[in-house]
């Protein structure tokens, strides 16, 4: 669920879910610096160079090099706060990396795990130290993923927190929705920011 700052032409906001390969599923979630055109333009080139090479099969601490480098050659500023979920199908265990984003969130249940982050974007410097997460997805679990958009809009994390807690969690549509149209009420109902949560859930195979 996702809607553009106030006023402007475009989003530095852009996702992806895709498929991997047979056995891995990647979900990544890239907030461009600032808002507009420019924005858009560095979050796409992001996303787009991580679902390639994540297809690629280049090791995680690779991949996030070398988009940090690419990132940090251009003339002008262009970061990214960037989450990425790589899940294996097989077993439901998840690689999640963060990178200068929000908290993000998994929700087992009636639970909600928070996912806290103390890194830098990526192409802020030339060395990374992303915060990483090793967990173990059990079926019908939830990964959320937020832009500062939506964070932002709760004046604490705490806030944030409780808001989840009553939002129903069957369905990760519903729960993107619900969620985007709180943060937009917090806001007086006016996107003072680009604003996108992204989840997905977990679920065997018929």
């Amino acid at each position: 669920s996702t809607v553009k700052k106030e006023g402007s032409m475009a989003s530095g906001d852009t996702h992806s879910v895709i498929k991997i390969d047979e056995t891995k599923f990647m979900v990544a979630l890239s907030d461009g610096m600032g808002s507009g055109e420019y924005a858009e333009r560095i979050s796409q080139t992001t996303i787009s160079l991580l679902e390639s090479f994540y297809r690629a099969k280049m090791p995680a601490d690779c991949v996030l090099s070398t988009v940090n480098k690419l990132l940090s050659f251009g003339k002008e500023e262009s970061f990214a706060c960037v989450d990425i979920g790589v899940s294996d199908l097989v077993n439901g265990s998840a690689n999640i990396v963060k990178l200068g984003a929000p908290l993000a969130f998994i929700l087992s249940g009636n639970t909600i795990k928070v996912l806290e982050n103390n890194s830098l974007p990526l192409g802020i410097l030339e060395g990374l130290r992303p915060q990483t997460y090793e967990q173990a997805l059990q079926e019908n679990d939830i990964l959320l993923f937020i832009s500062d958009g939506i964070s932002g809009a709760f004046p604490s994390s705490t806030d944030l927190y409780n808001a989840l807690k009553n939002i129903p969690t069957g369905n990760p549509q519903q729960l993107t929705d619900c969620l985007l149209s709180a943060a937009l009420s917090a806001y007086g109902n006016e996107a003072k920011d680009d604003m996108t949560a992204l989840a997905v859930r977990l679920f065997k195979s018929a």
